[in-house]
Order: structure tokens, then C-alpha cells, then sequence
């Protein structure tokens, strides 16, 4: 069965057939760049927002606020970009074998995707939204429109905002933007009691030889019930 695969970044859309990039370009305005590539095929989006019934709220992509990608026909499958990297690590990659897994996406913002009992949990369609939990109340205003949410200090937009453009600032910052993330994950570890966080993304990449050193410190004076058994590993999907 011939399928377009594409991948809806706040930055970039990637296109794929048979498990290659066929194409790679800034994201403008997503519908008009899928109907350029699509041909006669089913076609799977992956957006960084999030979904209900295929309808897409997506703080970092305008062009795509409040469309509903049902209009490419019965053949589409919509998901959520984190919730697609979570069960590719989940069955394919870093936390395969485990049964309760958190998936934490980090680029121009920050997704996550929950595994409990080996199925995805989705809520009422918008679980896993880890970027927006707010870990300071009079913090920078996020992209969703809140205060002191943790993607307004360590998502991608975020740090060009604030510091310049990711790509060139990273090696400075790093080490500070991990304890920021470290402690959201010591929060998400808190609420969920996972057997695995998988980080991903290209700023999580990029933080996690920092945060791998700052997290096991922080987990061992964490006093939680199993903390000798918690484990975060760098995701290794692509």
C-alpha cells in the first residue's frame, strides 16, 4: 500500500516514502505543501499540536490553527507528532520492553506522549501536552498563551527569543536549560511513576548529555518509592 508519510514541524515538514525523506522544506502553509507531494496514496500527517477528530490546534503553526486535515478524504491518518515519536520508542526503539513510558519530544517546542499498560493514553484527546505545565507562575508568557510554562524556557522558539538562534547558542546554554527540564521530568516521574522517560527531539539531543547527570542526582535524594529502578534514555528513532 503506497503512503505519504509527513512529519509537521513548527520549523520544518519532512516528507517520506518507503521510510526515505523524499523532501524537507520550511513549514509555510502545510495543506498547500501536502497537496503538492501527495499523489494518488493514503496519506499519515504526525503535527506538532493537538488533535480531536482530525481537527488541529497547533500554538506554533498558524497556518494550521483550527483546520481540520479531514479534508484530504477518507484515507489520512492524523496523529500527534509526540505521540507518534512515544510509540515508536515504545515498540521499536529506547523503551521497548517497558509497559509505562513517557515520550518527551524537544524542538520548537515541547510534546509528550504517555504509555500506560502498553496502550497509548490519550485522554480526551489532548493528553500528553508535557510542554504546558507550568513550572513557574511568573515566568515568561508561553506560546498557548499561560505563564511560566516549561516550553517557554526551553523550547526552540523560546531560545531564539531570548538568547538567538539555537544552532549557534546550544553549546553556551545547555547546562542551564537541562536543570529547567530537569524539573519538569522530576515532576512528570512524580506523577506517572513511568519504568522510562525517552527524550528526543533535536534541542533534546542536544541537552541530554547535560540533563542525564542532573536528573540521577536529583532522582537519588528524590525520596519517591522505586527511584533506583527509574531510567531516562536519549531516543534513537529518527
Amino acid at each position: 500500500m503506497a503512503m505519504l508519510v509527513v512529519d509537521v514541524g513548527g520549523t520544518h515538514i519532512r516528507f517520506y516514502r518507503g521510510g526515505v525523506m523524499i523532501a524537507k522544506e520550511p513549514t509555510k502553509d502545510p495543506i498547500q505543501q501536502i497537496r503538492k507531494w501527495r499523489k494518488e496514496e493514503d496519506l499519515a500527517i504526525s503535527v506538532a499540536g493537538w488533535i480531536r477528530d482530525g481537527k488541529v490546534w497547533a500554538p506554533n503553526i498558524p497556518a494550521l490553527w483550527g483546520a481540520n486535515l479531514k479534508i484530504f478524504g477518507e484515507r489520512v491518518y492524523v496523529e500527534n507528532d509526540a505521540n507518534a515519536f512515544t510509540w515508536g520508542e515504545y515498540r521499536f526503539g529506547a523503551g521497548k520492553g517497558t509497559r509505562n513510558m513517557i515520550g518527551v519530544v524537544l524542538g520548537t517546542g515541547l510534546g509528550g506522549g504517555i504509555i500506560v499498560d502498553g496502550k497509548l493514553y490519550r485522554g480526551r484527546g489532548a493528553a500528553g501536552e508535557l510542554g504546558h505545565m507550568v513550572i513557574d507562575i511568573n515566568g515568561p508568557k508561553c506560546a498557548c498563551g499561560r505563564r511560566g510554562c516549561i516550553e517557554s524556557f526551553v523550547g526552540g522558539w523560546a531560545i531564539k527569543k531570548r538568547y538567538g538562534l539555537p544552532e549557534k547558542v546550544l553549546p553556551k546554554i545547555a547546562r542551564n536549560l537541562a536543570r529547567y527540564l530537569q524539573v519538569a521530568i522530576d515532576n512528570y516521574y512524580k506523577i506517572l511513576d513511568p519504568d522510562m522517560i525517552v527524550l528526543g527531539g533535536p534541542i533534546g539531543h542536544a541537552l541530554y548529555p547535560y540533563l542525564e547527570g542532573v536528573v540521577e542526582a536529583k532522582l537519588e535524594n528524590a525520596n519517591i518509592l522505586g527511584v533506583e529502578d527509574l531510567a531516562t534514555r536519549e531516543g534513537g528513532l529518527q
